[in-house]
């Protein structure tokens, strides 16, 4: 995880990761966006997980609170379970920007996170 995500944290999330005898790796899924978005997508987080969500306010140059940052770091089942809620928010065009492990998307549109949900649940096929 970022560590100058570090400051601030509401809440926190611990996941367990196992999948039959094989751990899944964490997966950071960051999520920018006004207040009001970031309290639905909590409240949506909720439902798939029973785990605390990491929730942080990003101030701008001025000091006022700009954006809120979601995360959740949580083993690929779990991401791919949210990404629907996100995939419905950047359609309404409230997430501002939208981190998956090392993808970086800003603005991301509803196909791009359509795009990335694939991706997701390829990975998690077996082979």
């Amino acid at each position: 995880m970022d560590p100058t995500l570090n400051r601030g944290y509401l809440s926190k999330v611990d996941v367990p990761l196992c999948h039959g005898r094989f751990p899944l790796e964490d997966i950071d899924l960051v999520i920018e966006s006004d207040e009001e978005t970031a309290e639905s997508l909590q409240a949506d987080i909720a439902t798939v997980t029973s785990d605390e969500i990491i929730t942080q306010r990003r101030e701008n140059l001025g000091g006022l609170a700009s954006d809120i940052v979601t995360i959740l770091q949580a083993a690929t089942p779990i991401i791919a379970a949210v990404m629907p809620f996100v995939i419905e928010k950047a359609k309404q065009k409230k997430v501002r920007r939208l981190k998956l492990g090392d993808l970086d998307i800003e603005g991301p549109t509803d196909d791009q996170v359509r795009a990335v949900l694939e991706k997701l649940t390829v990975k998690q096929r077996p082979a």
